[in-house]
C-alpha cells in the first residue's frame, strides 16, 4: 500500500498540444460586401423585394385563415341545424320570441296602485246619460239638460272592450253594493260624437265610483299609459304607484250612477 502512495505523488499531467491558429476569414465576412461596389444596389434592391413579399404571404395567409375559420362555422350551423330538425325542434320560432309569449300570457295583472289624480281636465254635472254601442268599444254619453229640454253641457268616453273587462269584477261588485235606481233616470237620445268637450274622444282606463248622503254621487274616469304601468310593476311594490290622468270627474245624483252601472254591463 505505501509503495502505491508514492507512485501516486510522481504522476504529472500531460502537456495540452500547442493551439493552432485560426484560419483568416475573407474581408467580406467582417462586414464588407462578397461583390464587387456595382453589383451593391442590385443586392439591396432584391432584399427588400424579398422583405416586401414576405409580407404579403404573410397577410395572404392570415386572410386565408379567416376565410377557413368562416367556412368551417357555417358548416357546422348547417350540421347543427340537419340535427335540431331531425329531432323535431322548430328553427323557425326563435327562443327570445317564444319566452316573450309566454311571459306575456302569464302577466295577466299589474302589480301597481292608482293614485289619485290631483287635476281633471273636465268637470261637469250630469242629469242625463245615453251608451252607444260599436264594434270594439263603447261610448257613453252624458248631458246636462234643463226643465226646457236645453242641453247645457255634456261629457263623452270611449270605453274599449279590454277596460270593460277588467272592470266589470269591480264595478259589479260595487253596482251590487248600491242597489238599483230608485227613480227611473228619463230617456236621452245619444248624441252625435263627432265633436266633443276635447275635440276628441278620450279613451278610459279606469273608473272611480262614490256616493254619500244616499242621494249624491260622483264618477271619476281616469287614464294612463299601459306601458308605463308594466315598466312600473317590475321595479317593485315599493315604486308600484303611479299617478293617472284625469279625464274628468261627474257629478250626478245616486241614481243616474245605479241605472248607467246597470245598463253598462246588461247582457
Amino acid at each position: 500500500m505505501k509503495r502505491k502512495q508514492e507512485n501516486c505523488r510522481d504522476v504529472r499531467p500531460l502537456p495540452l498540444p500547442p493551439r493552432r491558429p485560426l484560419p483568416a476569414f475573407p474581408a467580406a465576412s467582417r462586414g464588407t460586401w462578397p461583390v464587387s461596389e456595382q453589383q451593391q444596389p442590385a443586392f439591396r434592391q432584391s432584399g427588400s423585394m424579398l422583405r416586401r413579399v414576405a409580407g404579403q404571404a404573410e397577410q395572404a395567409a392570415k386572410i386565408f385563415a379567416s376565410v377557413i375559420a368562416f367556412v368551417a362555422i357555417q358548416q357546422w350551423r348547417k350540421i347543427a341545424t340537419i340535427i335540431r330538425l331531425q329531432r323535431g325542434e322548430n328553427m323557425l320560432k326563435p327562443r327570445w320570441k317564444s319566452k316573450r309569449m309566454s311571459a306575456s300570457k302569464k302577466q295577466t295583472k299589474l302589480n301597481v296602485n292608482l293614485r289619485h289624480p290631483q287635476v281633471y281636465h273636465y268637470s261637469c254635472m250630469a242629469n242625463r246619460f245615453a251608451i252607444q254601442r260599436e264594434d270594439g268599444f263603447l261610448l257613453a254619453h252624458f248631458g246636462l239638460v234643463s226643465k226646457k229640454d236645453v242641453l247645457l253641457d255634456r261629457l263623452t268616453c270611449l270605453f274599449p272592450e279590454s277596460t270593460l273587462s277588467s272592470l266589470k269584477e269591480n264595478l259589479v261588485a260595487y253596482s251590487e253594493g248600491i242597489g238599483l235606481p230608485k227613480s227611473k233616470i228619463p230617456a236621452w237620445p245619444a248624441p252625435t260624437w263627432i265633436e266633443s268637450n276635447f275635440k276628441i274622444l278620450p279613451v278610459v282606463d279606469f273608473v272611480h265610483l262614490c256616493n254619500w248622503n244616499d242621494a249624491f254621487a260622483e264618477i271619476c274616469f281616469w287614464n294612463y299609459s299601459q306601458a308605463f304601468a308594466a315598466d312600473t310593476a317590475k321595479m317593485g311594490e315599493k315604486k308600484g304607484d303611479i299617478h293617472p290622468w284625469g279625464i274628468a270627474l261627474l257629478r250626478c245624483d245616486l241614481d243616474l250612477q245605479r241605472a248607467f252601472l246597470e245598463e253598462l254591463y246588461e247582457t
